[in-house]
């Protein structure tokens, strides 16, 4: 493997341990947001205003992550029905094809987020481009995840090493 390509997976590496430590901070915080309204409306008769808009946003960016997770670890849904050999040729097209909806996605969403970036949301007044900005977190995980795995591909070859199969690897 070349310095400049294990320079690049060696970054990825750490943008994948930020993203998952990320995703355990969310789910302890929206869970703890929402059981903060659960005792103050039920043991206090007094329920928060911003408990259950400020789970629903860290929900937004927990679903996003988690679908890259999701995508990294390969456990979507799939069906594993055409045979052997010509596995590694769909499984490129629907990285390719997965690729290309993240672009489009992201490209066709700025519009939406210029136009709404700098309304506040109702009960915390948090800029909204927060809460869309984690679909373009989860979006560009998954790119890079499938980058990532194409360089790993790619390098191998050049260098004569028979591809391996797994999480973040480009099967």
């Amino acid at each position: 493997m070349t310095a400049p390509v294990r320079a690049v997976l060696r970054l990825w590496s750490c943008v994948e341990a930020v993203a998952e430590a990320a995703i355990v901070l969310l789910t302890v915080a929206m869970v703890a947001a929402a059981a903060a309204q659960i005792v103050a409306r039920y043991a206090f008769a007094a329920p928060l205003a911003w408990s259950e808009e400020l789970s629903r946003y860290l929900f937004v960016w927990l679903a996003f992550l988690a679908a890259w997770l999701a995508w990294r670890r390969r456990e979507h849904i799939s069906l594993d029905m055409l045979p052997g050999r010509v596995r590694p040729a769909t499984v490129r097209l629907a990285e390719l094809l997965v690729l290309a909806f993240a672009v489009v996605a992201m490209t066709k969403g700025m519009r939406l987020m210029g136009l709404s970036a700098r309304q506040p949301s109702a009960a915390l007044g948090l800029p909204m481009v927060w809460v869309y900005a984690g679909f373009y977190a989860g979006m560009g995980m998954v790119a890079g995840d499938i980058l990532t795995g194409w360089l790993r591909a790619f390098d191998r070859r050049g260098s004569g090493t028979a591809p391996q199969s797994g999480p973040g690897a480009a099967t």
